[in-house]
């Protein structure tokens, strides 16, 4: 089974330069129709609730989702305050009505206090440490990481933007970059909106790609994704914004040619393909038989 057997063609459109990233556009043949809420919109409404463990676990917390209609948590998506800060493992679709033990990571290493509930922040990590936690779920075969690694992810990342932050918090990377304006305004990516994803490339080279298939998600999701291309250019040394369309166009036949290996989410209505080559690695999240979100990286 190949991944293009679940989008079609995927057509590349003409870069856009935003700060440090070039940006392309993505369409995709099959478009399915599904209507998901983002944490955030959730948890401001008091549909869903987001809790540590009754023994809290680093690793593990609680997602309640109260509503009718499904919730999607995007992989590194900020869970802020509680114990301490999370990010998600991996995407996820928590149902209508269902409630899941989520696999999560730390990304505030010096605290361990607070209350039980967390935060939606409506931010999305680096691509750095999104590539950190594809590789370790991938290596461990199931949704586990390597704490020390997000950790080390999590500290090049303060180190590199210059924010202060005493309990080292990706959290307080976002709300330093936030207070100065960083994160983008619509405006800015209105032109991105009537695409089902897109590939950011920084510093002349393939960073990610993330591609939603049913792109009314993307719109929902799309300011807080490019938020953390963003930061995570911030640290661009070469400035370069110019890459081949081929070399896109390749990096795109990679993914969508690769074999994919079935592995089951904690979730109930979804599972995952994943793949991982000598040139590309990564995975796709199925609901109710049809691609949600598809992540891929360089390897």
């Amino acid at each position: 089974m190949k991944l293009g057997e679940w989008t079609g063609k995927i057509n590349v459109e003409d870069g856009m330069v935003l700060r440090n990233c070039l940006l392309f556009p993505l369409k995709v043949e099959k478009e399915p129709v599904f209507s998901f809420a983002t944490v955030e919109e959730l948890v401001n409404e008091k549909a869903v609730r987001i809790e540590e463990l009754k023994n809290p676990s680093i690793d593990s917390v609680r997602i309640k989702n109260f509503s009718s209609t499904p919730v999607f948590l995007l992989d590194g998506e900020i869970l802020a305050e509680a114990f301490q800060t999370r990010v998600v493992n991996t995407s996820l679709i928590i149902d209508g009505m269902e409630e899941v033990v989520i696999p999560v990571s730390c990304v505030e290493e010096h605290r361990w206090s607070g209350n039980n509930e967390f935060v939606a922040s409506g931010m999305a990590s680096t691509i750095s440490l999104r590539k950190e936690l594809m590789k370790s779920i991938i290596k461990n075969k199931r949704f586990k990481t390597d704490q020390s690694k997000i950790w080390k992810t999590v500290k090049s990342t303060i180190k590199a933007t210059g924010v202060n932050s005493p309990t080292s918090s990706l959290y307080d990377v976002y709300k330093a970059y936030e207070s100065r304006g960083f994160i983008p305004e619509d405006e800015e990516i209105a032109p991105l909106l009537h695409s089902s994803g897109v590939i950011c490339a920084i510093d002349g080279k393939v960073a990610v790609m993330d591609l939603f298939p049913p792109k009314e998600l993307f719109k929902k999701v799309a300011k807080k994704l490019i938020a953390g291309y963003l930061i995570e250019a911030i640290s661009s040394k070469k400035g370069k914004l110019d890459v081949k369309m081929s070399e896109i166009s390749a990096f795109v036949d990679f993914i969508m040619n690769t074999d994919v290996k079935k592995v089951y989410t904690p979730a109930k209505s979804s599972f995952e393909l994943r793949f991982s080559q000598d040139k590309v690695f990564g995975r796709a999240v199925i609901y109710r038989d049809s691609a949600v979100h598809i992540t891929g990286f360089p390897n």
